[in-house]
């Protein structure tokens, strides 16, 4: 029992690490938004958290974005902004230390976080995971951006988060504010 429970949580974490791919070799996945869209995003200024229950009938999924480790002075572009999608519509995106939230119906959701190009010349990015929301729940997302200045390497993850760093990130982090870029 043992055995395939670890099997399983193995399978489903590597999926999501061999998950990100170029964006440019291949067409987006289904549960990507439509490729011609880019994302203005910044974080609002702190306001407390939201309420925290769902729409009723609904359940309510959080995507919270840290930056990791960096070496930001380097990074002259400045950090880029991760646009998220749930089942093929873009529903939001984050930037720097901040978060949004989404409420959805239950039922099985796939979700595409994609690292948006800040250069011609920088292949763009993507996480998938699906989530099996039921409703009255809430789910914890979170990406995290990491850069080397020194060797030009960057890149993302995305994870499920625990209900306790949800709540510290609820209570630390603003919310995003974002928008489509025309």
């Amino acid at each position: 029992m043992k055995r395939a429970l670890l099997c399983s949580l193995f399978v489903f974490f590597a999926s999501t690490v061999f998950a990100q791919v170029s964006a440019t070799q291949s067409p987006l996945p289904a549960a990507c938004g439509p490729s011609n869209v880019s994302f203005w995003s910044k974080a609002e200024e702190r306001s407390g958290a939201p309420d925290a229950s769902p729409e009723a009938g609904k359940a309510r999924i959080y995507f919270f974005h840290q930056i990791g480790n960096t070496n930001e002075h380097k990074y002259s572009l400045g950090m880029p902004t991760f646009p998220i999608a749930l089942d093929g519509k873009w529903v939001g995106a984050v930037h720097d230390n901040s978060y949004l939230f989404v409420d959805v119906a239950p039922g099985e959701h796939h979700v595409c976080v994609i690292l948006q190009k800040v250069r011609k010349d920088t292949p763009a990015r993507l996480e998938l995971m699906p989530i099996e929301a039921e409703a009255g729940k809430s789910y914890y997302l979170l990406t995290r951006y990491f850069f080397s200045g020194e060797n030009g390497l960057d890149g993302f993850s995305l994870s499920v988060a625990n209900r306790d760093m949800a709540r510290y990130w609820l209570d630390t982090l603003p919310r995003s504010n974002w928008k489509t870029k025309e």
